[in-house]
């Protein structure tokens, strides 16, 4: 598999650039400190559902 943009990436997602970016640096971060930063429930709840729709749209044209 090749290299993907990040635009293409987040449209993959469904999600906006600037959300990705954020997540990178948030995971950044994380690495440097070695302590995982809380996030809202609801932020959680959207990232899975957010993957969860790639997956179904990935299934669904198969």
């Amino acid at each position: 598999m090749g290299e993907k943009t990040k635009a293409q990436i987040a449209r993959e997602l469904g999600i906006r650039v600037n959300l990705l970016r954020n997540w990178r640096l948030e995971f950044e971060e994380e690495e440097r400190s070695g302590t995982p930063k809380r996030q809202p429930v609801q932020e959680d709840v959207l990232a899975k559902l957010l993957c969860e729709n790639v997956f179904l749209r990935q299934e669904n044209e198969f």
